[in-house]
């Protein structure tokens, strides 16, 4: 048993042309549901990038000079360590 050749159009049913011979054929306007048209362009739903960094904070012992590195990341945009001394 041979399998039928499908066109363009019965593969891809939502290819059908541009959004200029869309509205040319009478098939843009009215309300409701737009079908392939409704929902955005692939480039607005790809995430967004972060604005803040994740940071990982090593602690120094004093006494010993042992460098100990935290649990966990933090993500911040700046770190303040210890107190604001005036000059």
């Amino acid at each position: 048993m041979t399998q039928k050749q499908k066109s363009r159009s019965a593969t891809h049913p939502m290819s059908r042309g541009s959004s200029a011979r869309e509205t040319l054929r009478g098939l843009r306007g009215g309300y409701g549901n737009l079908g392939r048209r409704s929902r955005k362009g692939p480039k607005d739903w790809k995430r967004k990038t972060k604005i803040t960094k994740r940071i990982t904070i090593q602690y120094k012992c004093n006494t010993c000079n042992k460098i100990k590195g935290a649990r966990y990341a933090r993500r911040l945009s700046r770190v303040v360590i210890g107190e604001k001394v005036a000059k």
